[in-house]
This record gives structure tokens, sequence and C-alpha cells, in this order.
């Protein structure tokens, strides 16, 4: 009886051992965490590499030199359910993907830097996918969703939830240099926009509350943003690598600005208003700081106490309707107090500054 007990309890402490033995992180209430007893070491099926897991197959990785993959619905008689983070990353030569009807989940930064990557359609099948999917493929100009799909679908290429009310990713080689985020958008995904090439305006919508994380990281000719009313919130790396987004308007409605906001050396200007958040963080990072409240000089457009060829950048701009003035530039702008803002002002402006 003591010897039977003695093996119970070896078998017992062996099992606690292999349990004590697995790293924390490994556990998790998220099947797309889980690493179990079930998991076999990695394997490869033509330029693919897998694991399996509970009798599911997971995509880890892609020969960095295939142009065109196509995955299969099933490998080993067993359904191909997910494509793992970072799984597709850097395969620069990757031209065409075929997802089949089994996957579910295409994790974070699956295809982040497939810069030949033109088009990519995605199931029925799929329920999830996470940030930074398709970030930074800069050939990408469209993302197609199966309109069976029940979780997501496509505007204009644009990849949506299928209520609309969330922009999940912006293709990055999408040719249109503005877009304009339609008004039923309430949430935008981290890294949405992440290296759109193309774009140089982007304006958001009254609905939007916040600009999240990464949300324009290295969009790197985006030379204008029109942040609403509506938005509270400006979360760290917003603006990061926005190289020539040399100025933005802040409104008063922003309580919160994160640290590394705009973490980026060439924003020179931040408009706002005295007192607000913006005014704080203009100050904080040593940014020159335009108060809207305040009376701007009949000339001084971006109100630096200068009459200089900026000045005259801004008033051009708004002549050719590609900038609104606030109503104390617009007067400032309006030189000969014709009541219009033209040509006229322009030739004005030249004049008082060569004087």
């Amino acid at each position: 009886m003591k010897k039977q007990i003695k093996r119970i309890l070896a078998g017992v402490l062996a099992v606690a051992t292999l349990f004590l033995a697995t790293p924390i992180s490994n556990i998790s209430t998220n099947p797309l965490d889980l690493k179990s007893a079930y998991t076999v070491s990695a394997e490869t099926y033509g330029d693919l590499t897998y694991k399996i897991v509970d009798g599911k197959v997971y995509i880890t990785a892609c020969d960095k030199t295939a142009t065109e993959v196509v995955i299969p619905s099933k490998i080993n008689g067993l359904p191909v359910t997910s494509i793992e983070s970072g799984a597709f990353k850097k395969c620069n030569n990757l031209t065409s993907v075929i997802i089949p009807n089994t996957v579910k989940y295409i994790n974070h930064s699956a295809f982040l830097y497939c810069n030949s990557l033109t088009s990519i359609t995605i199931p029925s099948s799929v329920t999830g996918i996470t940030y930074m999917t398709f970030g930074k493929c800069e050939s990408l100009t469209s993302i197609t969703v199966d309109k069976n799909n029940q979780y997501f679908c496509d505007i204009d290429g644009v990849l949506f939830s299928k209520d609309k009310k969330t922009l999940v990713a912006y293709p990055a080689g999408k040719p249109s240099d503005k877009y304009i985020v339609p008004d039923f958008v309430i949430d935008i995904f981290d890294c949405a926009f992440e290296g759109s090439l193309n774009l140089t305006e982007v304006v958001l919508p009254n609905s939007i509350k916040r600009i999240e994380m990464c949300t324009f990281y290295d969009c790197i000719n985006l030379t204008k943003i029109t942040i609403p009313n509506s938005v509270t919130q400006i979360k760290n790396y917003s603006f990061t690598g926005c190289n020539n987004l040399t100025s933005v308007v802040i409104p008063s409605s922003v309580k919160t600005i994160e640290d590394e906001a705009f973490f980026s050396k060439y924003l020179k200007t931040i408009y706002g208003y005295t007192g607000s958040t913006a005014e704080a963080y203009a100050n904080k990072k040593k940014i020159t700081f335009i108060p809207l409240d305040k009376e701007f000089k009949t000339g001084d457009l971006n109100g630096d106490g200068i009459l200089n060829s900026a000045d005259i950048v801004i008033l051009k701009q708004a002549i050719s309707g590609n900038q609104k003035l606030f109503p104390n530039q617009a007067k400032a702008a309006d030189i000969n107090k014709d009541g219009k803002i033209d040509a006229f002002d322009l030739i004005s402006l030249k004049s008082m500054i060569t004087k």
C-alpha cells in the first residue's frame, strides 16, 4: 500500500514539475497565445512554416524569397486557422497571397513590410485582425473583404469593421493624396495609416474622440491633418515620422497629449488656444506656439511677429483654396481691407516685405 501511494505521489510531482517549468507568459485565456501539450515542433509546407496547436494549424513564417503564396485550407488533414504575428514580415518579394476560408485570425504585423504586395482579400471566415497587420506595405493599394464576412468590410479598398464604426487599416500604397475619414467612424485602429506614402492630407470627423498610438506613424508626406473639436486625447507616436508635418492645429477639446505624440524634430509650430493643453505641450517640447485667440497683425499670417516668405506661402495657399484661415488670420490676410482675400492682397504683402 505504501509503495502504491509513493508511485501516485511521484506521478503527481512529475506533472507539477512539468507545469511549473512552463513560463507564466505562455498561460493565457486567449486561444491564440496558448502553448499546449499538443503543440508540435515547427514543420514546413512549401514556402510556409507552421505549428500545430490542439489539432489546428498556425502559419508562423514564410520563405523570404517567396513571390506567390497559396495558403492551403488543410495541412496533414488539419485546418489552417491562424496567421501568426510577423508570419510574412519582410517578405519583400511577395506579390500575392491567397488566404483560405478556414483562417479565423490574422495577427499583428503578419504582413508588415511586404513591399511588393499590391492587394489582398480577407475571406469570410476571418473573425479577428489586429493592429499593424498590413503596415508599411508600400505597394498595397486595396484590401478587399468577402461580402459574407460577419466581422469586417471594405469601402473603396479601406478595411473597416462590419458596422463601419472602426477604421482598421488604410492600405499604405493607395494612390490618393487626400483622405476624408467618413463621419460614421468613431474609432481608428492603432497604426491604421502607418507608412501611407501618398497621403498629404487627412481630415478626421467630429465623431473621433482619440488619435490612437502610431495612427499616422511614418506618413512621410503628410503635410496637413484636420483634428476636430471632438478629439480629447492624442496618444504616443501618433505622428512620429511625419517629417513634412511642420505645423498642426490642436483644438481646445484636447485634454491629453502624450509625451511622444509628435515625436518629430520637424514639427515647428503648434496652433492652439491660450492656456490649453496644446500650449503646455508646445512649451514643454520647445515648439513655437501661436495662439489662435490673439490678434494677428496685418500680413503676419503665422503670428510670429515677422513679415516674411512664410506669410506669403500661407496667403498663396489660402487664395488657392488649399488652406482655411482662422478668423483672426483671415482678418490679417485682407491687407487692402476690401473684404476679400485675393491676388491684390498678395501683391500688397510682397510690397510690405520688400520695403
